[in-house]
């Protein structure tokens, strides 16, 4: 078991990216175990602190991730210095490329209606011997849909996958994982976000360079700044006095 580090209550993994990768691949072995990773960034801490109901999913979660820049620099101000960040698209790639390898099986669930396939055939262009048991794009909200719920778990089940990744935005991928890990009974399940969307060809990923100075955030809000302004301009700045905070808490309690 690593070192945890505390922030805002969340507590993430203190992991380099290839100690996450030997990770996951440690959970796939232990097929009778159904494990729960979550790449976190900084939007996804300040809907934890607003939901307390959120906080205790990302609590219980087998594996937290630092997703992004910010959250390593938060990590450093309050003197408790993760590694270095692991993106969720970063492994979600260097899993592909393993499963391609090693033979494991993967299962692509969420975005927009096609999404999830187009990706699928630019994955396996891209890693010939990967075998995708299957794709699902559901409808929103699926999880009230009893039906459309009873579908996609007994798909999945069927599946026989050793990893699933869920690209359903936070909390809905996080708060799908941890209801019916145990019902579908895959190995890993990993929330992506909108890796997809990226991995399909919708949106352009980030380049490394830019992920790794921090910048994946403004690379994003160029392309989409009706969407995301206020996201990252407004709501995300949130994040600074709530760190801050923490700090001086943390100061009190020595």
């Amino acid at each position: 078991m690593s070192k945890r580090v505390s922030i805002l209550n969340v507590p993430f993994d203190n992991l380099s990216k290839k100690e996450a990768l030997d990770r996951v691949e440690h959970f796939i072995h232990l097929n009778t175990i159904h494990r729960s990773v979550y790449p976190a960034n900084t939007d996804t801490l300040i809907k934890a602190d607003e939901d307390e109901a959120f906080k205790k999913i990302l609590q219980e979660g087998d594996m937290i991730l630092a997703d992004g820049s910010p959250v390593v620099w938060a990590s450093r101000y309050l003197r408790n210095p993760l590694k270095q960040k692991v993106s969720g698209s970063t492994l979600f790639y260097r899993l592909c490329r393993l499963s391609a390898e090693k033979g494991y099986r993967i299962f692509l669930l969420g975005s927009g209606p096609g999404v999830a396939e187009k990706a699928k055939n630019k994955l396996t262009k891209k890693y010939p011997k990967l075998n995708i048991t299957g794709t699902y794009s559901p409808s929103y909200p699926f999880m009230d849909n009893k039906d459309e719920l009873k579908h996609v778990i007994k798909l999945l089940k069927k599946s026989k996958s050793h990893i699933l990744f869920v690209g359903l935005g936070n909390p809905k991928q996080e708060q799908f994982i941890a209801r019916y890990k145990d019902d579908y009974e895959i190995p890993v399940s990993i929330s992506i976000g909108g890796t997809l969307n990226f991995v399909a060809g919708k949106k352009i990923m980030p380049p490394e360079w830019i992920k790794d100075l921090g910048f994946a955030w403004f690379f994003r809000l160029i392309q989409e700044p009706k969407r995301l302004w206020r996201r990252y301009m407004v709501e995300d700045t949130r994040i600074v006095s709530l760190i801050r905070n923490e700090k001086k808490k943390n100061k009190q309690s020595k």
